[in-house]
């Protein structure tokens, strides 16, 4: 296996990045706050301070932001997973430790959790 040096994001990168950053916070405060349905992109860019071309580039509709707000809850729940499988604490706590965290974000993001099971 080669080990292969990471070269660091350029600056438009970075750019393009935060910016769907922004649009992603944005868009996931609105639905927390209006609700899914009652979102419009138009309040998402504004919001988010940028045209609604922008958004388009990074999302193709406000679905995908949505799509990406389950990628990183799974992200999540599987890092803390693979953490656990190098824990000391028995199998039961580490069981527990887990489902305590999913009870807790589904707890802390109620709204968004609900809009993803019943969308």
């Amino acid at each position: 296996m080669s080990d292969q040096v990471k070269t660091p994001p350029t600056r438009r990168e970075r750019k393009k990045n935060a910016t769907r950053q922004v649009i992603y916070e944005a868009a996931l405060e609105l639905f927390r706050t209006r609700g899914y349905p009652n979102t419009p992109v138009d309040a998402i860019v504004d919001l988010a301070d940028v045209a609604k071309g922008t958004f388009f580039n990074h999302f193709p509709s406000k679905d995908h932001v949505l799509v990406q707000y389950h990628r990183d809850l799974l992200t999540a729940a599987l890092e803390h997973a693979r953490s656990l499988l190098d824990s000391e604490q028995p199998i039961l706590e580490r069981f527990d430790d887990h489902f305590q965290l999913l009870a807790s974000q589904q707890a802390l993001e109620d709204v968004l959790f609900h809009t993803l099971v019943s969308e």
